[in-house]
């Protein structure tokens, strides 16, 4: 009861002293007490994740990964280890969706990286979370797909940013700084069909194969 009035709380928002808008911190204190004074109830997993998904509604992409990563660090043998671990990538993905909103050449990359590592480890992990207690198995088998999806989508993000990036020395004449991304975007793209058997031959790819003759034959 308390975790959930605190839950409740943070949701609705307390007034602040000027009576002009709401807070929602008491809330999210009072949960974050409750979660220490009661870290082994067995509801105490789902209300860590909750606040994680509490963060991830309100576009607090920062605030929603500690929550999640706390799920993952103190409650790795609950099911809610599976929400937490997929809600981690796409944290992550909209983490890069906002910073990347102009697409330009030099915008941080990192989100896109983390949330790269963190479908792949559910991937990696999807039989060993299946044996969790339930209704791990069912959240697993019923994420697995989209899990994959989202994953094709991060890498060939990663490979238009490649693309992009070897397309800028190009533009500023500077073709032997071009190539080595070039490379990259091939590597890669052969690194990422290990993972997915299915991942497509990519436009940057192509892009990329064209170039590097063009240049072998300068």
């Amino acid at each position: 009861m308390e975790m959930t009035a605190a839950l409740d709380l943070a949701r609705i928002g307390k007034s602040t002293w000027l009576g002009l808008s709401t807070s929602s911190t008491t809330g999210v204190d009072y949960l974050h007490d409750a979660l220490r004074r009661y870290p082994r109830e067995d509801f105490a997993p789902d209300f860590c994740q909750k606040l994680g998904m509490f963060f991830y509604e309100r576009e607090d992409y920062d605030r929603a990964g500690e929550e999640f990563t706390r799920v993952l660090e103190q409650y790795g043998d609950a099911p809610e280890a599976v929400l937490a671990l997929y809600m981690l990538g796409r944290t992550s993905e909209r983490k890069h969706e906002r910073m990347s909103t102009f697409d330009t050449v030099d915008y941080d990359v990192r989100p896109l990286k983390d949330a790269r590592r963190h479908y792949e480890r559910f991937l990696e992990e999807a039989d060993r979370m299946r044996k969790l207690p339930e209704p791990a198995k069912k959240w697993v088998d019923g994420i697995l797909s989209t899990v994959k999806e989202q994953l094709g989508a991060v890498y060939e993000r990663m490979l238009r940013k490649q693309l992009k990036t070897a397309e800028y020395y190009d533009w500023r004449g500077l073709p032997w700084s071009a190539e080595p991304f070039y490379i990259a975007i091939l590597r890669d793209e052969a690194s990422f069909r290990k993972v997915l058997p299915s991942f497509p031959v990519t436009k940057p790819a192509q892009r990329a194969r064209v170039r590097l003759t063009e240049l072998s034959r300068q």
